[in-house]
Parts: C-alpha cells; sequence; structure tokens
C-alpha cells in the first residue's frame, strides 16, 4: 500500500454520463451499509452520515501524488469507511465502464476518495473570489510555472487589491497552503493611517508563504 498514490481527478477526463454509471453501481452497496449518498459533479459524489460529522479527512490537493496510508486515521468511524471503500474498488474493478474506458486510452477510475467532513455551514455573505493558477504547478512541483502563476497574480488581482488599499478601499486577501492558511486584511481607513501603514515595514514575503 505504501506504492499507491492517489491521482489527481481532474487529469481522468471523467464524463457525467461515465461518473453517473459508476455512481448508480455503487448506490446500492452505499445505501445498504447506512449511508445517504448523492450525485455531485462528474468528480464529487456525497456521503452522508452522522459519524463523518467530526472525522478529520486530508483534502485531495493534499494527498494527491502522496502514498494513500499516510492519511489513514485510527478512528473506528475512519476503519468502516475504509471496508466501504474497498467493496466500492472490488466494484469498480470490474465494471463495463472502466473496461470501455481502458479501451479508449484513459485511465479507470477505481477508487474513491473521502474528504471534506463536517457539518454543512449556513453562507456567510457572498462566496469568496478563488484563483486557482497556482494549483496545477504546486502539484507537479513545477517551480518555475509556479513562480511564473505567482507573477501573474502579483501583476493581476494583488496589484488590483493593493490599489484599492492605497484608495482607503477595506480589502482581504487569504493564502491557503498545505499545513494552514492566513488572512490579510486592510480595513477601510482615513489618509493619515494609510499614510503611516506606507512607513511601516511591511512582512517578509518568503517567511509568510513558507508559513503555510
Amino acid at each position: 500500500m505504501q506504492q499507491v498514490r492517489l491521482a489527481d481527478p481532474a487529469r481522468l477526463e471523467l464524463s457525467e454520463q461515465d461518473s453517473r454509471a459508476l455512481f448508480e453501481a455503487a448506490r446500492a452497496l452505499v445505501t445498504s451499509a447506512g449511508f445517504g449518498f448523492a450525485f455531485g459533479a462528474a468528480s464529487r459524489w456525497y456521503l452522508l452520515h452522522e459519524s463523518l460529522a467530526e472525522l478529520a479527512t486530508a483534502s485531495l490537493d493534499r494527498a494527491i501524488g502522496r502514498s494513500v496510508t499516510t492519511w489513514q486515521r485510527p478512528e473506528p468511524e475512519a476503519g468502516r469507511i475504509r471496508r466501504l471503500q474497498s467493496e466500492v474498488q472490488m466494484l469498480l474493478h470490474v465494471h463495463p465502464v472502466n473496461a470501455a474506458r481502458e479501451a479508449r486510452g484513459l485511465a479507470p477510475v477505481n477508487s474513491v476518495w473521502l474528504s471534506g467532513c463536517g457539518v454543512a455551514q449556513h453562507e456567510r455573505g457572498p462566496a469568496p473570489a478563488i484563483d486557482w493558477r497556482l494549483r496545477a504547478p504546486a502539484l507537479a512541483g513545477d517551480a518555475v510555472a509556479w513562480g511564473q502563476a505567482w507573477q501573474a497574480l502579483d501583476a493581476g488581482p494583488i496589484a488590483a487589491l493593493a490599489a484599492a488599499a492605497a484608495r482607503g478601499e477595506a480589502v482581504e486577501l487569504i493564502l491557503c497552503g498545505e499545513r494552514s492558511g492566513v488572512t490579510l486584511r486592510v480595513r477601510r481607513r482615513p489618509a493619515w493611517q494609510r499614510l503611516a501603514l506606507r512607513l511601516a515595514a511591511p512582512p517578509a514575503p518568503w517567511a509568510l508563504l513558507e508559513s503555510l
């Protein structure tokens, strides 16, 4: 199992039609185990059960490219999920959709990954705007592309936020990394306070990124 690594689902080229066929094949198995089961999107299905409310799981982006055993939890609830996962894997292994995918030169869908467990939260205002351009180079370990993505961010949305802050507007930037996240917030300020902020020493950017 140490050699089994999680692949990026985005690279599966999984159509909604194929995903729904696999989902329907797994539905009876999952629901008979006492779980609610719902289709979300081609690469996302939803599992519902009260035991998942506080189960710690690793996000896809954190686990992609790494051994799946790294993220196995000792809790009884996690063991139950692993047993269900094994049964789903056996079902997927023999499904005609995967045989057809392999015949077309595509990778089979041979497992599922559980992440994002918890209790649904009420929305608090509009959803934040998320820029994904750092994701692909980070997952691929491509330092050159990662640096280029940062340059594009600095020249685009980050420059726009800096300009808004210089005008005294309230702005917020959230940076998320593998281990943690940080929120950088500038509240609406009068001109004299904005001048004081310009004179203050800014935080070291690399130290900030390394803390994530």
